[in-house]
């Protein structure tokens, strides 16, 4: 609003009220979409209230305050929280120039205001240039402890941005005034030289306030010491913009009195409020450390006792500090005790360091002694240097401790320890490990073979001893070679890996009936099933007896049957078929063909051979088969023998050895050869041959036929005798006569 800069204050004043209400309507739409975490107030209901704020949350270390008074109304002050949020600040006191829980936040009403209708400050009004309105003053005495007075706080207000430039310069100071301080502002009596302001911009002597401090009236410049300002872009609190956490120191007299006047004020008119954060526990003039002992006496032996080395409360710890310091007292360092550094530094972020005392045991009957630490700094330059002390107690008995315990039990007993501690301190501690209960005399079920140490302390921790029990279990554990087996092979070994040797005995039973008293027993079922296998492991000496089960499960065995399905016919046929049927054994079965690897049931495809088959059920119980292809031909060959045969006789003899011709064979896997019984040669007449027809495979047929052999030649006459020419005598009439029959 650079253009509305020099007109008069009414003018100013009446624009100003317009644009309030444009920014009440416009910033109360964006802050729906803009809530986020804001800042905790306890706004203070009466005066005394916010007096007493000075001592209960302001105050720091080495610094103290007295005669506090507020000026302004209880409303307008109070304390803040900033915890979890991304303010700058995160405690302490809020003055404002309208309403504490108008700090709060989001930033939704771009111009908050309560008007308290009340006068400025004349030191105000000074710094603004500006007639001041709705003063709000909180003062008082202090006196540092230390030579320089500091304290943190932020700066904000709703004057941001827009009226930055403007006579609406809100402003607030911190003017003190005392020993060592001259200035313009007022002071009260018996200050007479007068207060100086020390809310300024660091390096500078220029005061804190809106037109000292900002980015332009629009938050894009001209820039004024705007390194240390901040937009409201987080909607922790309400104010529009605000200051980096800034510092405000002086120096100061150590032990004398000061005053101190926090104030703040609206400039140019009571509109658009402006607060001052101030933290909690920042105002302080320093502070060194003190020194103490963690209890008033420690104990030869013992090393449970610390020196505390702390800073002073409330003081600041974002720095390192450092101190020296001397060692007395009767008891002797190096012979009594540890010895100590005589130095030690508290790290920043830190407000203790503790050292632990150990003391030693002497053996020698000796008064109480004491160790004394001596600071070499006061812990704030108007008090004396800290001192502590701590009482040194002698100890002449070692501690001890003695233990029972029943030495050897059967699994599932329970067996009792007991521990007795004497010497050195009581109250005692003490436990027993590997899961006893807690206390010296307890029971215990150990389930392996276990010692049990009973470990105790006196009460320093100074000295530690520990005493054992050794609890022997017997225990009936044992391993089977396999938890399951097929029927026909099946072999259980049972191998004892619980107590052994001759204090124990051993007894098993099988689940069948059947028992063993070995230490370690095989055992083969006769039938299938699941069996539990009990051990007993008898203890001679008490006769306990300790008792474990397992299951073994027997297999049934799958059997299978090969049928040959179908023979080869003929030589070198692959028609041949098995196939198998199970019965028995648990489903899931796997086959495997030899030879061959087929995996099927059945197989088909086959040559002569014998063809063997394994079978293997889901639990890998196996039984084999085999079957045997043949080659069998069922079908006879065929023969048709030739007709009759009609022959004539061989020349010159009676016999013929003519062809009779040759019968038609037939076979279905081939013929092999076709004989005759007969061959020939035929004598004359009729011959009946047989004719046999053999296949390949040795099957045969037979057919007849008749041979006739015919004498178709003519019989020869040779050397015919000559004709005999006889005449019979008269009286003979049958006369003989003799003639060569011819050939």
């Amino acid at each position: 609003m650079n253009s509305m800069k020099n007109i008069d204050l009414v003018g100013t004043t009446i624009m100003k009220n317009l644009l309030k209400s444009i920014l009440v309507f416009a910033t109360s739409i964006a802050g729906l979409n803009s809530v986020q975490g804001q800042i905790v107030v306890d706004q203070a209901s009466t005066t005394n209230e916010v007096e007493q704020l000075v001592e209960n949350v302001l105050l720091g270390s080495c610094v103290t305050a007295t005669n506090v008074t507020y000026t302004g109304p209880a409303s307008a002050s109070g304390t803040f929280d900033a915890t979890g949020t991304s303010f700058t600040m995160q405690n302490g006191i809020l003055l404002t120039t309208g309403s504490a829980n108008g700090a709060i936040g989001p930033d939704d009403v771009g111009n908050f205001s309560v008007d308290q209708n009340r006068g400025g400050d004349v030191d105000l009004t000074v710094l603004a240039g500006e007639t001041t309105n709705d003063a709000v003053v909180l003062e008082f005495d202090f006196v540092p402890e230390d030579d320089t007075l500091t304290f943190r706080y932020v700066f904000a207000s709703e004057e941001y941005p827009e009226w930055v430039g403007s006579e609406f310069n809100d402003v607030f100071g911190f003017f003190v005034a005392g020993p060592g301080i001259s200035g313009p502002f007022t002071s009260p009596g018996g200050f007479p030289a007068g207060s100086a302001n020390i809310a300024l911009i660091p390096g500078t002597t220029t005061p804190v306030a809106i037109n000292n401090v900002n980015n332009g009236d629009d938050g894009n410049g001209p820039c004024e010491n705007c390194a240390y300002y901040l937009e409201n872009t987080n909607n922790d609190i309400q104010y529009d913009g605000y200051t980096t956490v800034l510092t405000a120191q002086v120096v100061v007299q150590p032990c004398q009195t000061y005053h101190i006047r926090l104030a703040i004020a609206d400039a140019g008119d009571n509109d658009w409020d402006s607060g001052v954060f101030l933290e909690a526990g920042s105002f302080t003039s320093g502070g060194g450390i003190t020194v103490d002992f963690t209890d008033a006496s420690i104990a030869e032996s013992c090393s449970d006792q610390y020196i505390v080395f702390s800073r002073v409360n409330l003081s600041n710890n974002s720095n390192p500090i450092g101190a020296t310091y001397s060692i007395a007292g009767s008891a002797e360092a190096g012979v009594d005790y540890d010895m100590f550094p005589t130095s030690v530094t508290i790290p920043a972020g830190q407000d203790t360091v503790m050292i632990p005392i150990s003391v030693f045991l002497d053996n020698l009957n000796e008064s109480t002694e004491t160790i004394i630490v001596n600071m070499d700094q006061p812990p704030c330059d108007c008090q004396a240097p800290g001192s502590a002390s701590i009482d040194v107690i002698d100890n002449q008995v070692r501690l001890a401790v003695t233990t029972t315990g029943e030495t050897t039990i059967c699994l599932g007993q329970s067996t009792s320890l007991t521990a007795d501690v004497t010497g050195s301190f009581a109250p005692y501690s003490g436990a027993w490990d590997n899961g006893a209960p807690a206390g010296e005399n307890v029971s215990v079920s150990p389930t392996t073979t276990t010692t049990y140490t009973y470990t105790a302390s006196d009460a320093c921790g100074g000295q530690t001893e520990t005493s054992s029990e050794t609890i022997t279990v017997i225990r009936p554990d044992f391993t089977t070679n396999d938890s399951s087996q097929c029927l026909d092979v099946n072999s259980f070994a049972f191998t004892n890996t619980g107590a052994s040797g001759g204090t124990v005995s051993h007894s098993w039973t099988f689940g069948d009936g059947n028992s063993s008293t070995q230490e370690n027993p095989t055992h083969t079922y006769a039938a299938d099933g699941t069996f539990t296998v009990t051990h007993n492991v008898t203890f001679t000496a008490t006769g306990c007896t300790a008792t474990a089960t397992a299951s073994v499960t027997v297999f049934p065995e799958p059997t299978i049957t090969a049928s040959v399905d179908a023979d080869v016919i003929c030589s070198g046929g692959t028609e041949g078929a098995i196939s198998t049927s199970i019965s028995g054994g648990t489903a899931g079965f796997g086959y495997v063909w030899t030879p061959g690897g087929q995996t099927t049931t059945s197989i088909s495809g086959l040559g002569v051979g014998t063809y063997n088959i394994v079978v293997t059920d889901a639990n890998g119980c196996t039984d084999s088969a085999s079957g045997m292809v043949n080659q069998v031909d069922p079908e006879n060959p065929t023969i048709t023998c030739p007709a009759t045969a009609n022959i004539s006789m061989d020349a010159g003899v009676c016999t013929s050895s003519a062809s009779i011709g040759v019968p038609d064979t037939d076979d279905n896997c081939g013929v092999a050869t076709t004989v005759v019984d007969n061959p020939g040669p035929y004598s004359l007449g009729t011959t009946t041959v047989t004719w046999t027809v053999t296949d390949d495979n040795g099957n045969t047929a037979t057919c007849s036929q008749d041979v006739v052999v015919t004498d178709d030649e003519n019989p020869t006459i040779v050397g015919c005798p000559s004709d005999i020419n006889i005449t019979p005598a008269s009286s003979d009439c049958s006369p003989e006569v003799t003639w060569d029959i011819p050939q």
